[in-house]
């Protein structure tokens, strides 16, 4: 109260002040919806869009731009406006968020962006009004603002995942019967597009969890410190948080945080979590292959070490076949050359198409 009468109007404050000023009136009932968000929308128009098209954004300004879309998202939230006016401005909101994102000035001594983009991408004032889909494309265009080789690699491993999905369907459809409620050889046909949907989305987001770390712990030209593989392991758990934003990506749950696990449980991380419990036990194998296929012969993501061939990594998974990989997937791959020839394409040519389209 004392500084609302301070400052009856926001003549000559800073733009961070006014909208505090603002909110704060709003809050205290000292203003009205419609013209709280009237001024809000000048501020917004004049003070604050035009500085997120700068090219660059050093530390300082990209914190303070973030924290106006804040108060922005309370102030639209509030008002007394159609909900088709809300969304409109909450995706151009959004629109603004991934182009900061895109021009910040990275030093890589801090975790703010990380932070603020777990902030943002879970705020509920904003992401009420995005639809599941809507919501998930914006944190998967933060996740390629913030950490393309990540959203590089997790594309590379859905394009593996879905592979293996339509190849057990077109030879073993017998593999997935008992997995997701499906009962017989002639339900997994019947099924076999929400399969692979399943496997793809799985996929895509089993390492979304690296949006809360910085992305100098995956791309230093370097072996990882101990510490960073302390925080590296901490990623699947650190991904349910975003999983959480739409009922869409509850069922990835599971692949998710268990797709370090080894497949009889006794190794890998996180230590609490049991995936030989888990009902989708079958699709993290999956996953979890996919993924060591992939982060093994990658070329461009790690630059912390050599990548290997399709044949090595084969030799690879059948000496880990029963205890870290699923026996039925390796020799599922042994027994078919058209899928070994497959997966070889996609691991020693397919990469190309995959970063080129990313980046």
């Amino acid at each position: 109260k004392r500084i609302i009468r301070q400052y009856p109007d926001t003549v000559g404050l800073s733009t961070t002040s006014k909208l505090n000023l603002i909110v704060m009136k709003l809050r205290m009932g000292e203003i009205r919806t419609r013209t709280a968000l009237k001024e809000a929308k000048e501020i917004y128009e004049t003070s604050i869009k035009p500085l997120t098209r700068q090219k660059k954004l050093g530390e300082g300004a990209f914190n303070s731009l973030m924290n106006h879309y804040t108060n922005l998202a309370f102030i639209v939230d509030t008002a007394r406006v159609s909900a088709n006016y809300k969304k409109e401005h909450v995706k151009m909101f959004c629109e603004d968020i991934i182009r900061m994102f895109r021009h910040r000035k990275d030093q890589q001594n801090s975790t703010q962006y990380n932070q603020t983009l777990e902030y943002v991408s879970t705020y509920p004032r904003l992401i009420k009004y995005l639809s599941d889909e809507e919501r998930i494309g914006f944190v998967m265009e933060l996740n390629v603002a913030t950490q393309v080789t990540t959203y590089a690699h997790s594309t590379h491993v859905a394009r593996l995942a879905e592979a293996m999905m339509k190849a057990i369907i077109r030879h073993r459809r017998e593999l997935l019967v008992g997995k997701l409620g499906i009962s017989s050889k002639w339900q997994v046909r019947l099924h076999q597009r929400q399969l692979i949907h399943f496997i793809t989305r799985a996929a895509l987001c089993h390492d979304i969890g690296k949006n809360s770390i910085v992305s100098v712990v995956n791309n230093d030209y370097r072996q990882l410190t101990d510490e960073e593989r302390r925080i590296i392991r901490m990623h699947p758990r650190m991904g349910l948080k975003y999983l959480k934003i739409s009922q869409k990506l509850k069922y990835y749950y599971d692949t998710t945080l268990g797709h370090h696990k080894w497949y009889n449980g006794k190794g890998g991380y996180p230590n609490d979590f049991d995936n030989t419990k888990s009902p989708y036990r079958f699709m993290i194998d999956i996953i979890t292959l996919c993924d060591c296929m992939q982060a093994a012969t990658e070329r461009v993501g790690r630059n912390y070490k050599q990548e290997k061939s399709f044949e090595k990594v084969m030799e690879e998974l059948r000496e880990g076949a029963g205890t870290r990989y699923n026996p039925d997937l390796v020799n599922f791959i042994d027994a078919h050359q058209d899928v070994a020839r497959d997966l070889a394409a996609l691991i020693n040519e397919g990469w190309v198409d995959i970063y080129f389209d990313i980046y």
